[in-house]
C-alpha cells in the first residue's frame, strides 16, 4: 500500500511539474519568430541552428509599386512563423517538442538551463503538402 501511495504521489508531482514546463517550453519555441530574441533561445552548443535559420529567413521583398498601399495589400507571407503542437518531458531537464514552420515538420530537444528552457538541437523531419491549421 505504502508503495502505491509513493507510486500515486510520485505521478502526481509529474503531472504538475509537466503542466507548469508546458507554457515555458511554448513560448520558448514561441520566440523563434522574433528575430531579436532568437540567439537567446538555443544552448550554446545547439545543433541545427544555421538551418533553422534559412527556413525563418524572409522569403519575399515588399513590391515596389505606384499604386496606393490599399491596393498594394495583403503582401504574401515574407517568412514562416514557428509554431509548437506537442511537448513531452523526458525528464525534469529534458523535453521533447514537436512544432511547424510553414511546410516544415520540427523537433526541438529541449534543455533546462539555469531555471530557463532553451532549444539544445532542432531537427527537420519532413515537409508537408500543406501547412498545419491552427485548432
Amino acid at each position: 500500500m505504502r508503495a502505491f501511495a509513493c507510486l500515486f504521489l510520485g505521478l502526481c508531482c509529474a503531472a504538475i511539474a509537466q503542466e507548469t514546463d508546458r507554457p515555458a517550453i511554448e513560448r520558448t519555441i514561441a520566440n523563434l519568430n522574433d528575430s531579436v530574441r532568437r540567439n537567446a533561445q538555443f544552448t550554446p552548443d545547439a545543433d541545427g541552428r544555421a538551418e533553422l535559420d534559412a527556413a525563418l529567413r524572409p522569403t519575399t521583398a515588399i513590391p515596389h509599386s505606384d499604386q496606393p498601399m490599399s491596393e498594394q495589400w495583403p503582401f504574401p507571407p515574407s517568412s514562416a512563423r514557428v509554431r509548437c503542437t506537442r511537448v513531452r518531458l523526458l525528464t525534469a531537464d529534458v523535453a521533447l517538442a514537436d512544432g511547424v514552420a510553414g511546410p516544415h515538420q520540427l523537433l526541438f530537444v529541449m534543455k533546462k538551463a539555469d531555471g530557463a528552457w532553451k532549444i539544445a538541437s532542432v531537427r527537420f523531419l519532413k515537409d508537408q503538402k500543406e501547412p498545419l491549421k491552427e485548432k
